[in-house]
């Protein structure tokens, strides 16, 4: 909640006590006012929120005292966050604003870029999403005339993922070429993974297939060479079915086990199954049915031990539609019956329906 981090001030814990009184002995505002808003700062992660709020308090007034804006700003930011964990955003709200009041008298960016970027968020918790909008815009501008590309970074990406909320994407879409071009021009090649990855995701939104696997490719590759397994694997599955969507089974196929392999060097267990689950898919959709049936059962098994009720039902479902097509009533009765079991557990009603539909198929075969 402050400059302050958090290990350090664990480390110091209770002792602060015993420098704050120390430093009102003294009678020096300045420290007294650093290790208040540290005393604030510890307090508050540690639960204790109404000695944070008083300790917080006191630290304002001997900034005040001090006349130091850009220290008032930093606690008044701190002040609403703390209002807003208290469940007052609209006193969190008018905090930030004398925040941002501070900040500008005293000609610091890079503190009112950091309440502005909290202020974004609460309002759009809050549902006012225009000035949410607003906020966003206020911020990139204050960056770029401050030339701090990486905090425009930061408030593009928040300004974004606002208008996927939003269904803008077009606008989405524009903002995030905007921090992949921040990210080409500083050769920054985690965070230009990131951007082309949602890039693609929002072409696979709008339905724009071929373009999207032509992003997803680029993503991939950079994503390779920073060594990150992780955002590896979710492209393998992710360009998996942009593949199926481009009706080519073979390449879907080759990244489904691609990702599965990855999934098992890395011990992703999730992966593994959604791996599994996909290449069912395949199997299902090129008719090679009794292959799919395995697959889902190894993905059904595999969601079973990790405890994920909807996979398991999802995985269900699908082995039971596939023995059901290969003439396996009986076993197809049993897979879809806890099927139903599973989407019950989960709330899908959708599920259910289809299910249930299913069964009835069942019944007349």
């Amino acid at each position: 909640m402050s400059e302050f981090d958090h290990e350090e001030l664990a480390a110091q814990g209770e002792s602060l006590q015993a420098k704050i009184d120390q430093a009102r002995e003294t009678g020096d505002v300045a420290l007294l006012a650093g290790l208040l808003r540290a005393w604030g700062t510890y307090t508050a992660v540690e639960g204790r929120l109404d000695e944070s709020r008083k300790a917080l308090g006191e630290a304002l007034e001997r900034y005040q005292d001090l006349e130091d804006d850009l220290a008032q700003t930093g606690v008044l930011h701190d002040m609403g966050q703390l209002q807003n964990a208290l469940g007052d955003p609209e006193a969190a709200l008018k905090l930030y604003d004398k925040a941002l009041a501070c900040g500008k008298r005293a000609g610091d960016p890079d503190a009112q870029f950091v309440v502005l970027h909290d202020r974004a968020s609460l309002l759009v918790d809050m549902g006012r999403v225009e000035e949410a909008y607003e906020t966003y815009r206020k911020g990139c501008d204050l960056c770029e005339m401050a030339g701090d590309d990486g905090s425009r970074y930061a408030m593009i990406q928040g300004w974004a993922e606002l208008c996927v909320e939003e269904e803008d994407l077009d606008e989405a879409m524009t903002l995030w070429k905007q921090n992949q071009a921040i990210a080409d021009e500083y050769d920054d090649t985690v965070r230009k993974a990131e951007c082309l990855q949602v890039i693609g995701g929002l072409l696979v939104e709008q339905e724009q297939f071929s373009e999207a696997r032509e992003t997803l490719e680029l993503a991939l590759t950079t994503a390779r060479s920073n060594y990150d397994a992780a955002q590896e694997l979710a492209l393998l599955l992710e360009l998996g079915e942009v593949h199926v969507e481009l009706e080519a089974p073979v390449e879907a196929a080759r990244c489904f086990e691609a990702a599965r392999i990855k999934a098992e060097e890395t011990e992703a267990p999730q992966g593994v199954a959604q791996a599994w689950l996909a290449l069912g898919n395949v199997s299902r959709d090129t008719e090679e049915l009794r292959t799919a049936a395995q697959r889902y059962a190894k993905a059904g098994a595999l969601f079973k031990e990790l405890g994920d009720d909807e996979g398991v039902a999802i995985a269900l479902h699908r082995r039971g539609g596939v023995l059901l097509e290969l003439g396996e009533t009986d076993e197809a009765r049993e897979q879809l019956e806890a099927a139903l079991l599973r989407y019950d557990v989960v709330g899908d009603d959708l599920g259910l329906a289809v299910v249930k539909q299913a069964l009835a198929r069942v019944e007349r075969a």
